[in-house]
């Protein structure tokens, strides 16, 4: 399950991911693997979509990026509980100095997003 917790920057991305397919053309299918990498997450810990998890998508500090925080309820209290946290990072394609502070080995050619733990 996904739980948008940050509508804001929630609303801010998406309508950034439709200004940069367009402006690229739609080359790089960026809403479309937007779209997918929200698919991922909020699958991720219950891929038959059971209830098992609640991913939270938060804000984060690299832009067109997320937090997520993976939860799922404690048997005895009904109580969330993080299990796990996740980035879907966007990767601008400018390699290293993109403000991601993350590390892709072998990464595609121009914008993507890819989730790191």
């Amino acid at each position: 399950m996904l739980v948008i917790d940050n509508k804001e920057h929630f609303k801010k991305v998406y309508q950034k991911v439709l200004e940069l397919d367009e402006e690229t053309d739609y080359r790089y299918c960026l809403f479309s693997k937007f779209l997918q990498i929200l698919t991922d997450v909020a699958k991720f810990g219950d891929q038959e979509f059971e209830g098992k998890s609640i991913n939270h998508l938060c804000w984060d500090f690299a832009d067109l990026s997320f937090t997520v925080n993976c939860c799922r309820k404690d048997k005895e209290t009904g109580e969330e509980k993080n299990w796990y946290t996740l980035g879907a990072i966007f990767h601008s394609g400018a390699g290293m100095g993109d403000g991601t502070f993350s590390v892709e080995l072998n990464p595609p050619d121009g914008p993507h997003w890819s989730l790191h733990s």
